[in-house]
């Protein structure tokens, strides 16, 4: 496509972090809003989401301009979390010990979801620490790559960020053992990796969206 011909987009730099299933729900439609908008992934807009559970079946399908496509997330922009012998870590590091609820249930291992224990979700991420910080690190400093504003005979716009600054939104729930687990930490590791400058946001949903509407709770006031 003649670069001439091609339309410019301004977007922010944009990343966009996922907790748990809530969060990757959140990124698949993200995802598909950019889709039906600008018939492909901008380059400007990164994902990642961080999980106790490894599954990348989820999908959702969006109506482009090329016709119908299933959006799903890729394997590098997932990061599971799990924790090998879980039931040792309280016993081993004295900060995991501080914290840890003494009567919660702990599982030998986390491996396939936090089982909306928080305590399980945070455990989960402290066993993967270093690797969880690596990645934000990293992730933080792609998004602030140039090269994505340079014109690709693969992309079917110009993009061009407003600032050279990050948006950063960090999306999860309250409701389960993930998110609700993590994303105080995730915020303040992102805090330090980020400038003065970025701005950070966070999207946490309260259990009662997960509670059926049609249902009435006669609650004395």
């Amino acid at each position: 496509m003649n670069q001439n011909a091609k339309s410019t987009k301004r977007l922010k730099r944009t990343v966009l972090i996922g907790l748990g299933g809530t969060g990757k729900k959140a990124l698949l439609h993200a995802k598909k809003r950019f889709l039906e908008t600008f018939g492909e992934d901008p380059p400007l807009v990164k994902y990642l989401l961080i999980d106790t559970t490894s599954s990348n079946a989820d999908r959702v399908a969006a109506e482009t301009p090329s016709g119908r496509v299933d959006v799903r997330l890729k394997a590098d922009e997932i990061l599971h979390i799990e924790a090998r012998g879980a039931s040792l870590l309280p016993q081993v590091h004295d900060e995991i010990r501080e914290w840890f609820p003494p009567k919660a249930d702990l599982k030998a291992n986390i491996l396939s979801g936090a089982g909306q224990i928080r305590a399980l979700g945070r455990l989960a991420l402290f066993a993967n620490a270093t690797i969880v910080y690596e990645n934000l690190r990293d992730l933080l400093a792609l998004a602030r790559d140039y090269r994505d504003e340079r014109p690709s005979d693969r992309q079917k716009h110009v993009y061009e960020p407003y600032t050279p600054h990050l948006t950063v939104a960090l999306v999860g729930s309250l409701a389960g053992g993930t998110g609700s687990g993590i994303f105080l930490d995730v915020a303040f590791a992102l805090r330090q990796l980020m400038k003065d400058e970025d701005q950070l946001f966070g999207y946490l949903l309260l259990p009662d969206i997960y509670v059926n509407s049609s249902c009435h709770l006669d609650i004395p006031s």
